[in-house]
């Protein structure tokens, strides 16, 4: 059995050298989509991507992107969103996503089955036959399985995208026209209030589920934006998912510096659907994010954390939670009772405030299913929503806009 050693651990290696090859090309990526950022096209009026605006004080008085052309503005918008990532981005989301949350729970058992193995091809050990077989086998499928999964996971982030259907198009180009939103240079959507004149107000980013595009949520973005609430819809192209918390923190942070409402804004909320749900929930840990960001989330479509950290919980946290689902989300209504319970026990009670003023609200959109929270049509494993999809937003729209502007409750 010896004889087969040196071919499990080129098995073993492939993942690793995988890895390598695309970190070595990330400059080159990271290159091309400063490039892109700057000669955004959704800024015609000004030859150009939007500027980085320094201060709230230059956001007012700076000039709204338009077009001068009815049909450049589409032609503009249907190039960023039909931008497809490359097989080597969509690996490096997977395998970030393998590396952080699947290998650390498999680690415990793999390491010594391996460690035996490099013992034994050392000759530092010599297990008899019998053992030998079964840790190679053990071995090799489980490099077989993590290669599998790598393969299949890339195909997946490349093959399933959600596009904006033409409806949520058409209102953010609307919004553009009329100067009450911005493609900023990192690709998030900004939706402006009204009156931009107001001193102090809470803004919402919205991060959102995994593989949709962040123009589909432009229906409730900006309706939220008339009643007030200035909002960032993050971008995550090209992969449209990141794992890794940390980058998700410095992209909400850029996206809060090119937006120019750093000043106007004194309490972000951070909101997601779905992944993006997940993504938000992760957000709120004291060490990763700024107490501005900590107030209050809101997680639509969404009942348990799937990548979260070991022993994460918000239990006793100041955080304020909105939970809000949809009656026939084919996807929550999946979740198993004990993955439920589970999230339950990991947010703050919803019968009570804590003792640091945490609390979790539950609310249900009677008819609604998982995709009704944006537009982009139909998702796999849903429900059929049974009330009209404006209906839908609206009640999304209603409930989300009475938590974030709900003043925030004293500490007992």
């Amino acid at each position: 059995m010896r004889q087969y050693l040196p071919a499990v651990a080129i098995l073993m290696l492939l993942p690793a050298g995988a890895a390598v090859g695309a970190s070595a090309s990330s400059n080159h990526r990271s290159i091309s989509r400063r490039r892109l950022a700057t000669s955004n096209p959704l800024d015609l009026s000004r030859g150009g991507g939007v500027k980085k605006i320094p201060n709230a004080s230059a956001s007012k008085t700076a000039s709204p992107p338009t077009t001068k052309s009815k049909e450049s503005l589409p032609d503009a918008l249907k190039d960023l969103i039909e931008d497809h990532p490359s097989i080597l981005d969509s690996f490096r989301s997977v395998f970030g996503l393998y590396w952080n949350h699947l290998l650390p729970m498999v680690a415990p058992f793999l390491v010594p089955v391996y460690g035996v193995l490099g013992l034994t091809m050392l000759n530092l050990l010599n297990p008899n036959a019998t053992i030998l077989k079964v840790l190679i086998i053990v071995g090799s499928l489980t490099v077989v399985m993590s290669q599998l999964y790598l393969v299949l996971g890339t195909l997946f982030f490349v093959c399933f995208r959600k596009q904006p259907l033409l409806a949520a198009q058409d209102i953010l180009k609307d919004r553009i026209r009329s100067g009450r939103a911005i493609r900023l240079p990192c690709g998030s959507d900004v939706f402006l209030p009204r009156n931009r004149r107001r001193h102090k107000r809470t803004g919402m980013i919205l991060f959102p589920g995994a593989l949709i595009h962040h123009s589909a949520y432009a229906p409730i973005a900006s309706k939220l934006s008339d009643k007030g609430i200035p909002v960032i819809v993050q971008s995550l192209e090209p992969t449209r998912f990141v794992a890794d918390v940390k980058a998700n923190k410095n992209a909400a942070l850029l996206s809060i510096a090119q937006s120019g409402l750093h000043e106007d804004v004194d309490e972000w909320v951070l909101a997601g659907h779905s992944a993006g749900a997940t993504t938000v929930y992760n957000l709120v840990t004291p060490e990763m994010v700024p107490a501005c960001f900590a107030k209050k989330i809101v997680l639509w479509g969404h009942g348990r954390n799937e990548f979260g950290y070991k022993g994460k919980s918000l239990r006793e946290s100041p955080c304020q939670v909105l939970v809000l689902n949809a009656s026939e989300d084919g996807i929550v209504n999946g979740i198993s009772p004990k993955a439920r319970q589970d999230f339950e026990n990991s947010v703050p009670p919803s019968s009570e405030n804590n003792a640091n003023g945490g609390k979790t609200t539950y609310a249900t959109i009677k008819g609604g299913n998982h995709a009704g929270f944006a537009d982009y049509g139909t998702q796999w494993k849903d429900g059929k929503r049974t009330i009209p999809l404006k209906k839908q937003h609206s009640q999304v729209v209603r409930t989300t806009a009475n938590f974030v502007q709900k003043p925030f409750p004293k500490s007992r």
